[in-house]
């Protein structure tokens, strides 16, 4: 057993709540298949060849629920809300992992989910060797 430098990735995705469910028993299929924005960036994760393998395990991800809350600034083109208004939304979180990856490999990793990313500006992290990372739209 070894112990690796590695980057862990967190992408929050909009959910809408009818997505969630209140409980897990009245969840008839699996989170990953009830939100459409969620089965796209899934697909990125899976089809990566370095993003989400640990070992001999590919496609690996975990999904947690949370909420979001922002106030939009002038300018802004929220997908949800209005600039200048608090406004709040349920979310999908992925957390995934990259085992020796170098800083570009991650960051076309990171453009690739941006794309297909329902938000303006997404919210992605990447913890890693050099620390906190946070995904910016160009300027």
């Amino acid at each position: 057993m070894s112990l690796q430098s590695c980057y862990i990735i967190k992408i929050y995705v909009p959910a809408h709540i009818e997505e969630l469910g209140d409980t897990v028993a009245e969840q008839r299929e699996p989170l990953r298949t009830r939100s459409r924005f969620l089965r796209e960036i899934l697909q990125v994760i899976e089809a990566s060849s370095m993003v989400g393998r640990l070992g001999n395990y590919a496609g690996l991800y975990e999904l947690s629920q949370g909420e979001e809350w922002y106030t939009p600034q002038s300018g802004a083109h929220p997908h949800l809300g209005r600039p200048g208004r608090e406004s709040g939304v349920s979310s999908i979180i992925i957390t995934t992992y990259a085992v020796g990856i170098e800083r570009k490999q991650l960051e076309a990793f990171v453009e690739r989910i941006a794309r297909v990313h329902p938000w303006e500006h997404p919210v992605i992290e990447c913890f890693g060797p050099e620390g906190p990372l946070v995904w910016m739209p160009p300027a």
